[in-house]
């Protein structure tokens, strides 16, 4: 990993947040931060694994990790991009910056685990170019010893984030169109997923073929809708297995398969134990 410049720590901590350019050529292993962190990607490409799922990132993408979030890089084609790690969000208080439309989703995104993923935006290269040249001037500034130097940064910040902003609800709504269709998809699946259920059943409801919708759904969530009920029901199976005296028969028809075989197949490849040792090794712990 090769660092081009990274900011005196002093002077980070005193502005609440730090800053540095990255050239990744390798990849990264699984790793969390104890401060949220922003990533701007400006070129190159990789793998970018959040709390266990995979998205592609390029040259646009802009997207907030939140603190003890596990991530890890992979595939790495020369990735380009800026961190900004943030000690906390006081430097946008004075501004009102938290008002702005789209502050709310792009810095702390509301649902799941991977939810920091889901919000992030994909900038054009106008956009682009814009936010370096925010970034350049944020890094020149930190290099200059005046006292006033923490205002003038604290401003290119403020400016920084605003466009962001901005630019992340411009970015959802357009994406909000496109995704709209999936959402009901989600739903169907949050209800039912005990059931048996098909593709078909799913596509139904969305009044969209099934090829289109595990696209858009995939493209969304970072996961199709088959990997989705299987997610669900093997949830559901543990928190089963854990708290009741259920056979696994039971379980298994509980959870929406009709073969018990089938069932501890895949409870095995998603936990990497059967349901009687799973069930064995909680009562173990209790």
């Amino acid at each position: 990993m090769n660092k081009m410049f990274f900011p005196d720590l002093d002077k980070a901590l005193y502005l609440n947040f730090n800053i540095e350019f990255k050239t990744l050529e390798n990849d990264c292993p699984e790793h969390t931060h104890s401060h949220p962190e922003m990533c701007i990607v400006f070129s190159g490409s990789a793998d970018h694994t959040v709390n266990g799922k995979k998205y592609r990132i390029t040259a646009g993408d802009v997207f907030v990790i939140n603190r003890k979030t596990a991530h890890a890089f992979s595939n790495v084609k020369k990735l380009y991009n800026i961190n900004i790690y943030l000690r906390d969000f006081s430097i946008f208080r004075n501004f009102r910056i938290s008002s702005l439309s789209g502050y709310g989703n792009l810095y702390s995104p509301r649902g799941g685990s991977d939810s920091s993923f889901i919000s992030r935006l994909h900038l054009n290269s106008e956009e682009l170019d814009f936010c370096r040249l925010l970034c350049v001037q944020i890094v020149n500034e930190f290099r200059i010893k005046e006292n006033n130097n923490k205002n003038i940064v604290s401003s290119y910040m403020n400016c920084l984030t605003a466009f962001l902003s901005r630019a992340y609800e411009k970015d959802y709504m357009s994406r909000l169109s496109r995704y709209e269709p999936v959402f009901p998809a989600m739903q169907f699946i949050e209800e039912n997923f005990t059931n048996n259920i098909t593709l078909s059943d799913i596509s139904d409801k969305c009044s969209l073929s099934a090829r289109h919708l595990c696209r858009l759904f995939t493209e969304y969530y970072g996961i199709s809708p088959t990997e989705k009920i299987i997610d669900l029901r093997i949830e559901k199976a543990r928190q089963l297995l854990k708290n009741t005296d259920m056979s696994i028969t039971r379980i298994a028809e509980k959870c929406g398969y009709s073969d018990s075989s089938f069932f501890s197949k895949q409870f095995k490849k998603r936990s990497g134990y059967s349901p009687s040792f799973y069930r064995k090794a909680g009562e173990a712990k209790k």
